[in-house]
C-alpha cells in the first residue's frame, strides 16, 4: 500500500496559488470536514447563527468572487463538500455562504456521506488542478488549516482516483477502495465513468 506519507511532500501557499493561477482547465476541491476555522469568516458566520440569515458580503469576499468570476471565465471551479447530519451551525452558515461561491461561477455540490456509503472513506480534504495536480488540504483537529501538501507524481499517475483514498490503510488493496470512492462520487454527481 501505497503511504500517504511517502506520497506527498509539504507546500507553501505561495506554490498552491502559482497552481490556480496555471490551472488550464479545473480546479476541483473536495470538502469533507464539519467545520472549518477561518479567522476571516468567524464574526460573518455569528451574525448567520444570531440573525438566521446570511450578512452582506465584507469587501474582501466581494473581491473573492469578482476574481471567481474572472477565473471561471477560462477555468472550470467546482466543489464538493460532503456532510454528516445533523449538520454543525458552522455548515449551516457555508452552505448559505457557497450561493456567492455560485455567483462567483464555481459549481458546488453537496453529498451526504449517509446516503452514499462509497463516500465513507473521504475523509480528507484536497484540490486536484486539471486532473493532473493533486494537493492535500491539512487541518488539526478544530478545522484550523496546518498545510498543503503535494502529491507526487508517482501518486498521480496511478490516476486521479488515488486521491480519494485518503487513509494509509483500507479494507482491501487502496486503488480499489479510491475506485469504489470515485464511483460513488460520480453517481451522485451523475457524471458518467
Amino acid at each position: 500500500m501505497t503511504s500517504r506519507a511517502s506520497a506527498s511532500v509539504a507546500m507553501a501557499l505561495d506554490d498552491l496559488r502559482q497552481l490556480f493561477e496555471g490551472a488550464k482547465r479545473s480546479v476541483f476541491r473536495l470538502e469533507t470536514l464539519p467545520v472549518y476555522e477561518v479567522g476571516e469568516d468567524i464574526e460573518r458566520q455569528r451574525a448567520f447563527a444570531a440573525e438566521g440569515r446570511l450578512p452582506p458580503p465584507s469587501p474582501d469576499r466581494v473581491a473573492f468572487i469578482r476574481r471567481m468570476q474572472e477565473r471561471t471565465r477560462r477555468v472550470a471551479w467546482s466543489r464538493v463538500h460532503v456532510v454528516d447530519q445533523p449538520l454543525t451551525p458552522y455548515l449551516r452558515h457555508e452552505l448559505a455562504a457557497y450561493a456567492e461561491n455560485e455567483q462567483g461561477g464555481e459549481q458546488v455540490w453537496i453529498a451526504e456521506r449517509a446516503a452514499h456509503p462509497g463516500l465513507a472513506d473521504l475523509t480528507g480534504d484536497f484540490v486536484l488542478v486539471d486532473d493532473e495536480a493533486g494537493v492535500w488540504f491539512r487541518y488539526d483537529e478544530r478545522g484550523r488549516l496546518v498545510g498543503y501538501e503535494r502529491v507526487a507524481p508517482a501518486a498521480v499517475e496511478t490516476g486521479v482516483e488515488w486521491l480519494l483514498v485518503e487513509q494509509d490503510e483500507t479494507d482491501g488493496p487502496s486503488l480499489e477502495a479510491a475506485r469504489r470512492s470515485l464511483a460513488a462520487l460520480r453517481t451522485m454527481l451523475g457524471v458518467a465513468a
